[in-house]
Formats: structure tokens, sequence, C-alpha cells
């Protein structure tokens, strides 16, 4: 399993995956891209990826709370395709993102699941 800081390449994989876990997210590569090149810079934003044999089977993110006048809040997600669960990945992002948040000064972390077997 590699983990890896997300690359403007792998943004389709991403898309695509994410609309597999998420499939009340609708986005583009480019617009995903466009939202990365475009959220403000005290958000602090970051992405990661996990690879499997050349397949990405898990994304994460965190970021500060940029919409909101505090500067404690941040908002973390992972996902994890369906056949690689259960083999810590998803901990492993999760854990990526919320250390990068707190590390920030977040004192408050928000996430959400999906409602499947992700929970």
């Amino acid at each position: 399993m590699d983990v890896r800081p997300f690359r403007r390449e792998d943004a389709a994989r991403w898309v695509a995956l994410v609309r597999e876990l998420e499939p009340a997210i609708v986005q583009t590569p480019p617009g995903l891209l466009h939202t990365l090149d475009t959220l403000p810079a005290r958000a602090r934003n970051r992405f990661w990826t996990a690879w499997s044999g050349g397949d990405l089977v898990g994304v994460a993110l965190g970021r500060l709370a940029w919409w909101t006048d505090r500067d404690d809040l941040a908002y973390v997600w992972a996902g994890v395709r369906r056949d690689a669960r259960g083999r810590g990945v998803g901990a492993r992002l999760y854990a990526l993102a919320e250390a990068h948040v707190r590390g920030l000064g977040a004192r408050r972390v928000e996430t959400w699941t999906g409602g499947d077997d992700a929970g």
C-alpha cells in the first residue's frame, strides 16, 4: 500500500472513486482542480491518495473551515473502495488528515459517513 499526497494527474481517478463512494457528490476532474486552485490559503487544504497495485483505493482530505471566522474548526474526510476495506487504509488516511488539521490548531474536527458499510 502506497499512501502519498494528491497529484494533479490523480484528479480523474479521485473523482471516479468519490463518485462511487458518495454518488451525491457530482464533480468533474477540471472542477476538482479548479476547487483546489481557488480555495483560500487559510483553508490549508491537503489531499492524500492510497494506491495498491497501481489502482487508487482510497482518498482523504483535511482542511480548516475557511468559511467561518473560527480558526479552530476543521473538516476531514476519508473514503476507501469497498474491495479494499478492512486493511487499515481508511484509518491510515484519516489519521493523516486529522494530524494535518490538528497540527494547524484545530480543536474541533468534523466529518461524515455516507451511510453504507463505511461507518
